[in-house]
């Protein structure tokens, strides 16, 4: 990366002095650095959206006793977790400016699980019903086409707020459509895609789906990065072609690299 800049420009590696990039390198090995506005997208840019897993991981134990304890309060978790975001941000003010930590709410809300918790709890809520009401089949797709209409109002509605709103009014607008409307319309769609037959169901039912599911991994650590910008610059910037590239360099990795070390790491009966 130092020696290559014009394929892979972090500018937070190429621009830090020697004591930052080893604490770069701990955040992005970590799964730390989206904590950090300026490092969040160090390293493999999109792996930001790891600490946001990560941490559902961690606070995972604790939603399931709230399940156990009454099913309703996993609705209060988005609340509790959004109040415990604004306390964080006041607490840690002195230490805003080292590397962005917690730098502002807008930030926290649209960066960390503490703000996007409630898509999490969307997920979470669908398990529990789909396990204690097992959907039978149906061929009229009301929830897929509802699901799919809502995600295109939701898209539409992001746009929207990104030509006509300004200031605090279209920071706190694309939040709650992006984290709150969006999240209902995507969980409508996965019940339909479970409980309905439908054209599109069959589709991602076919083996090619299956493989280009089980590669979507690889696909997300490679579809931006060096790998991409390689391709852009000496192969072809024609998107469609990249596109095709990439897919197939997914599926290789996944095939011979993930796939081997899950076996490796699984253990065999």
């Amino acid at each position: 990366m130092q020696q290559w800049p014009q394929v892979y420009a972090d500018r937070p590696w190429i621009s830090g002095i020697n004591w930052d990039k080893p604490f770069i390198i701990f955040t992005n090995l970590t799964f730390l650095r989206g904590f950090f506005d300026d490092l969040k997208v160090t390293g493999i840019a999109q792996g930001w959206t790891l600490t946001v897993e990560e941490s559902f991981y961690a606070a995972a134990p604790i939603l399931f006793l709230l399940i156990r304890w009454r099913r309703w309060s996993l609705w209060i978790a988005p609340v509790v977790l959004a109040l415990v975001a604004v306390m964080l941000f006041e607490l840690s003010r002195p230490i805003h400016q080292f590397f962005g930590f917690f730098r502002n709410l807008g930030f926290i809300f649209y960066v960390t699980f503490l703000g996007r918790s409630f898509e999490f709890i969307c997920g979470i809520a669908l398990a529990l019903y789909v396990k204690r009401n097992t959907p039978s089949v149906r061929s009229k797709p009301f929830a897929t086409v509802f699901g799919l209409l809502w995600i295109a109002g939701s898209i539409a509605a992001l746009m929207a707020t990104e030509f006509y709103y300004y200031g605090t009014a279209k920071t706190i607008s694309l939040l709650l459509v992006n984290n709150v409307v969006l999240p209902i319309g995507v969980a409508l769609f996965f019940f339909g895609l479970l409980a309905e037959q439908t054209l599109l169901r069959k589709v991602l039912e076919t083996p090619l789906m299956d493989k280009l599911g089980k590669s979507s991994y690889a696909f997300y650590l490679i579809h931006l990065g060096v790998l991409n910008t390689a391709i852009s610059r000496f192969v072809t910037e024609n998107m469609g072609v990249r596109f095709l590239l990439l897919v197939c360099v997914a599926w290789l990795l996944y095939q011979f690299v993930e796939k081997p070390a899950h076996r490796l790491l699984t253990p065999q009966h």
